[in-house]
């Protein structure tokens, strides 16, 4: 019906703009011919208003035609897409300032899919789509359509701030894995960069790596120290004296364990060959591995 109206508004607009041009040109035509024609015969206009008043129409006509011109426009529309990374600790995100906007008078931008400005959106892409009204909130077909896509970009958090330190005197075999929580749950992937078993005297530091579902990683220091304070033990609590009546030229090296294994060197400290005569204290070292 508006735009029947606008049509109709046009075509009176033009049938009168006609009508002034004929009845001036015809005008013209008659004064041509009759340079002064008696008052009693002179033909007069027979629209009284003047020219003006008719060509006023134009703004009122272009008035209408603009308003209802933007009636299919959509002045704003987000997009195509729009990023935005979790609000902290969560797994999602509030988006604002994602409205569309419509210049029609009394119009409205009316949401038809689940989620749009000021809802809370999942990580991952979400189709976003409004659909533009007139005043009297009767479609208008035109729709503005875009994605949100939430980055996870928060890694996951260790449970414990520093991890205790992991100690041993020999060797470690084995690691207990720590823990982290994820903002956005799920399963996390504890892995280190550690080769067991880990033997070297000293400290050695494992780093320990979180990722979570969406790739996402953060890393935890551990000090795994190897001190090894026990000495080696002889096989025999007592060793035999060894006699001879003039000289003693070799000893047999009597044997030790370790705590860790491995070789352990033997030594004394005698001097050979041993000839004085009388009792000559012999003292024998035994040396493990890690000294």
């Amino acid at each position: 019906m508006q735009i029947i109206a606008i049509m109709n508004k046009k075509f009176v607009f033009y049938t009168l703009i006609l009508t002034v041009f004929i009845n001036s040109f015809n005008g013209f035509s008659r004064n041509a011919k009759t340079p002064n024609p008696p008052s009693s015969t002179r033909i007069t206009n027979t629209y009284n208003a003047s020219l003006s008043t008719y060509i006023s129409l134009i703004s009122d006509f272009q008035n209408t035609d603009q308003i209802y011109a933007i009636f299919r426009s959509i002045t704003l529309c987000p997009g195509p897409s729009i990023s935005v990374n979790v609000d902290p600790g969560t797994c999602g995100a509030v988006v604002n300032s994602i409205l569309p906007t419509t210049d029609i008078v009394g119009g409205s931008m009316v949401l038809i899919t689940p989620l749009g400005d000021g809802d809370t959106f999942p990580v991952g892409t979400t189709s976003v789509t409004y659909e533009e009204r007139d005043a009297g909130n009767t479609s208008t077909v035109n729709t503005c359509s875009f994605d949100v896509t939430v980055v996870d970009n928060e890694a996951p958090t260790p449970d414990a701030a520093t991890l205790l330190d992991v100690t041993a005197q020999c060797e470690v075999t084995s690691l207990t894995a720590p823990t982290a929580t994820d903002n956005c749950g799920g399963a996390i992937l504890v892995t280190n960069n550690a080769t067991l078993p880990i033997t070297a005297q000293g400290t050695t530091v494992v780093v320990w790596t979180y990722e979570d579902v969406n790739g996402l990683t953060s890393t935890q220091n551990q000090n795994v120290i190897i001190t090894d304070t026990t000495a080696p033990t002889p096989d025999t609590a007592t060793l035999s004296d060894v006699t001879a009546q003039c000289e003693v030229i070799s000893l047999t090296a009597p044997t030790a364990t370790d705590n860790c294994g491995g070789t352990i060197i033997v030594t004394n400290n005698a001097t050979l060959p041993i000839t004085a005569q009388g009792t000559t204290v012999v003292v024998w070292t035994y040396e493990d591995v890690n000294g």
